[in-house]
C-alpha cells in the first residue's frame, strides 16, 4: 500500500492532460468535485489496492463513511481515492483509527508488503500488536486478503487478478532492467501505466535508485518511506 501526502488546503493543483487548476478547497460539494484534484496530486490509482482504475472508475472515498459522519461529507480531510472493490468492501464500516494502518497517516509500506503473486500482507517487521493492526486493515476493512478459495471472495472482485497480472509483468520488466536491457525511464514508465506501485516496490531488490526513482514518479508518494518508521517518524 502506497503511502501518500495529500497536499493542504491552498494548494495550487493542475492536470495537464485534461487542461484543468485549481487550489485545494476545505469543502467540496458536491464531493464528486473532489475528483480531479485527488487524481492531480495522487494519481488516478485507488489508495488502498494500488491498482491504477480508469477515471470515470474511480471513487472519492470518504476515509469515515458519510453515513455516519455527515459533517464530514464534503472535507478534504476525509477523502482518498478508491476502487469499486475497495470502496464497496470498506462501505459504512465505523473507521477506528486506532486500530489500523492508511495511507494518508502511516508509512504504510513499513506496515504491508507485496508478497508473491501480488498478496498483500502484514509487514513482517511489524510488532505483533501492529501486525494484528495490518491485518485488521487488510482483511476487515478492505479484504484485500480475497483471494479464489477464500471464503469471502465473490467472482466481481478481479483485484487479486489484478494485482497477479501485474506482479508477473513487473517481475519480468524488473529482471530485465537489472540485465540491461530496459533503461530506467522505460521502466518506470511501465510501472505508471500499470499502477500498483507496493509490487514493483517489492521486486526492486532493495535498489535505492529504482526505488527512489518510483517515490518520486508517483505523484503524492511520501518521500521518506524509505526512512522513515510507521508512524512517519526518523
Amino acid at each position: 500500500m502506497r503511502p501518500v501526502c495529500k497536499p493542504l488546503q491552498g494548494s495550487a493543483w493542475i492536470r495537464v492532460d485534461v487542461n484543468r487548476s485549481g487550489v485545494i478547497t476545505e469543502k467540496y460539494n458536491p464531493y464528486q468535485n473532489a475528483k480531479d484534484p485527488l487524481i492531480a496530486t495522487l494519481g488516478c490509482f485507488c489508495s488502498y489496492c494500488g491498482c491504477r482504475v480508469r477515471e470515470s472508475d474511480i471513487h472519492v472515498e470518504h476515509v469515515k463513511p458519510k453515513d455516519l459522519y455527515p459533517q464530514r461529507e464534503s472535507k478534504w480531510m476525509n477523502f482518498l481515492l478508491a476502487c469499486s472493490n475497495c470502496n464497496g468492501v470498506k462501505s459504512n464500516q465505523n473507521v477506528d483509527l486506532r486500530k489500523v494502518f492508511l495511507p494518508h497517516i502511516h508509512n504504510t509500506f513499513k506496515c504491508y508488503r507485496s508478497a508473491a503473486l501480488g498478496r498483500i500482507e502484514a509487514h513482517p517487521s511489524l510488532s505483533a500488536t501492529d501486525r494484528q493492526r495490518a491485518d485488521a486493515t487488510i482483511k476487515d476493512l478492505l479484504g484485500l486478503d480475497r483471494w479464489p478459495g477464500v471464503q469471502t471472495w465473490t467472482p466481481k472482485d478481479d483485484r487479486w487478478q489484478t494485482r497477479e497480472n501485474i506482479w508477473s509483468l513487473a517481475e519480468r520488466y524488473v529482471n530485465i532492467y537489472f540485465q540491461g536491457g530496459f533503461d530506467l525511464d522505460l521502466l518506470i514508465k511501465t510501472a505508471l501505466a500499470l499502477g500498483c506501485w507496493d509490487i514493483w516496490m517489492s521486486l526492486s531488490q532493495n535498489n535505492i535508485d529504482l526505488q527512489t526513482a518510483l517515490i518520486h514518479a508517483f505523484k503524492g508518494t511520501f518521500e521518506d518511506s524509505l526512512v522513515a518508521g510507521v508512524n512517519r517518524q526518523p
